[in-house]
């Protein structure tokens, strides 16, 4: 097809993107709350809820709200399960998820307007009757198989990126020059990697709390022994997690001893803007899962947040405020690592790392290459990963195993879920994290460049589940089948 053939495509081209950019989202199945008054009130209630935490700017960010339910939320694990799933397993899922978020949303709220929601819908308790609405509406949905598939349909998460960006962007053709300088940074990458740890212990250095092999044996007996629920996940209890989580943290170190290079707490200043306490090294952890051939593997997540990452120069379009980053380890059904990621926190620079007798799959059917090095050999009795950044960009320089698992400052691992209830600069709480999912304050100029790819905001930092990693064609952090997608487990 020759240029002008192109051109001409481009208006129906810019037709369809608006098109699926503006569609409805399917709404779920409607609940017979005409026929039932508590059922009505319920609904009430969440509406009066909904629109206290909307005004108040109050939504937690890492999105899957339910058209027509808001008693339910998603994400795209339980998207990807579809009709084939065991629907009471996969309606609870869908519950938990909505409780964890709906608890946060209720916290962030002021004083005033909590006190507002009392008097306005007469609820002394308005979060515990709230809670009970939402298991009696999500009890009371229809469960024919029409309904059933409705609420499917309405349980999708649309994806991280913005088509009619890409349209306006006249993407067809700028995603070739956008793919060429993905690829110039992928070929770089292992040229300045190593899959071993070599020399002394680098400058900033932080080790979690001391685990023995007597930890290590009862981590594996407690997953193990864990029940799994309806739809194949694990369901450690908050003692075995902790275990788990324990075990296997990563040790972190930066190539220089500067300020920027200090992992630390998140805050919010007095002055509104966000910030983070290098007095107070911490990591926050959350338990996810992989679809891999029909087997919900569980995925350890450890993220970790700077104060900035500082620009080298004045035309540096990659430095800000904040940084971050998310280590990833993906476990075997037995509990034995079988796959190894990292990701800044702005969705950027994903890398996966082959364990053992992995291969990278050259069939991904992914349209930007997703960026697959030789990892390093698993830890050994007394050893741990070391995962050394470089200096400012804070980019990967090396991970490998080591048994010096004790030099350097102690780090405190905490729920990701803290990071959704910080305490405000008014004294009350308040989310890291906008309604979008974005941190304020964290724009890079990028932006500027990328906006034609889709992502939003390209650079800044943002909540899990809102991570989309590749400028060309469409990836998520959290997309169910990407493991299986790009890795074959042995």
């Amino acid at each position: 097809m020759n240029q002008k053939h192109v051109i001409r495509l481009f208006p129906l081209l810019g037709a369809v993107c608006l098109l699926a950019a503006c569609a409805a989202r399917p709404v779920a199945p409607p609940v017979a709350a005409d026929d039932d008054p508590a059922l009505a009130a319920c609904e009430r209630l969440y509406t009066a809820v909904e629109s206290a935490v909307a005004t108040a700017g109050a939504e937690d960010g890492s999105g899957g709200a339910v058209p027509g339910a808001p008693w339910l939320r998603s994400d795209r694990w339980l998207a990807a399960q579809g009709e084939a799933a065991d629907h009471d397993a996969w309606l609870q899922a869908l519950r938990e998820r909505e409780v964890h978020a709906r608890l946060s949303e209720y916290v962030n709220l002021g004083h005033r307007e909590r006190e507002a929601l009392r008097e306005q819908t007469g609820e002394g308790d308005v979060i515990s009757t709230l809670l009970e609405c939402g298991e009696r509406l999500a009890n009371a949905t229809e469960h024919d198989d029409a309904a059933r598939a409705q609420l499917v349909s309405a349980a999708q998460i649309p994806d991280e990126y913005i088509t009619w960006h890409r349209w306006a962007g006249v993407y067809p053709l700028t995603r070739f020059g956008i793919l060429a300088g993905v690829r110039v940074w992928q070929n770089r990458v292992p040229e300045n990697f190593d899959n071993h740890v070599h020399g002394e212990p680098a400058p900033v250095r932080y080790v979690p709390a001391a685990t023995t092999q007597t930890d290590v044996r009862r981590a594996t007996e407690a997953l193990a022994a864990a029940p799994r629920d309806g739809l194949g996940r694990l369901e450690p209890d908050a003692m075995a997690a902790e275990l788990l989580f324990a075990v296997h943290a990563p040790v972190i170190e930066a190539e220089a001893d500067e300020p920027w290079n200090r992992i630390g707490t998140p805050f919010w200043e007095s002055a509104g803007r966000p910030n983070v306490l290098t007095g107070a090294p911490r990591v926050y952890t959350y338990l996810d899962h992989a679809r891999y051939n029909g087997a919900a593997l569980p995925r350890l997540n450890y993220t970790f947040w700077f104060s900035s990452r500082p620009k080298a120069h004045v035309l540096d379009i990659l430095g800000g405020r904040l940084d971050g980053m998310t280590v990833r380890i993906t476990l075997s059904e037995q509990g034995m690592p079988v796959h190894l990621e990292t990701m800044h926190n702005c969705g950027c620079y994903q890398q996966h790392y082959l364990l053992g007798e992995a291969e990278a799959r050259a069939d991904h059917g992914y349209a930007e290459r997703p960026l697959v090095l030789d990892g390093p050999a698993l830890p050994g009795e007394g050893e741990r990963w070391v995962v050394r950044l470089q200096d400012r960009s804070h980019y990967v320089a090396a991970i490998g195993s080591s048994d010096d698992v004790n030099t350097g400052r102690e780090y405190a691992l905490a729920p990701y879920r803290d990071l959704t209830r910080l305490r405000g600069p008014d004294g009350g709480y308040q989310s890291l994290f906008r309604p979008d999912g974005m941190v304020d304050g964290t724009s890079r100029d990028e932006r500027a460049l990328f906006w034609v790819s889709g992502v939003p905001d390209a650079g800044a930092m943002r909540q899990h589940g809102r991570h989309a990693t590749a400028f060309v064609g469409r990836r998520q952090f959290d997309d169910a089948d990407m493991l299986e997608r790009i890795i074959r487990l042995p």
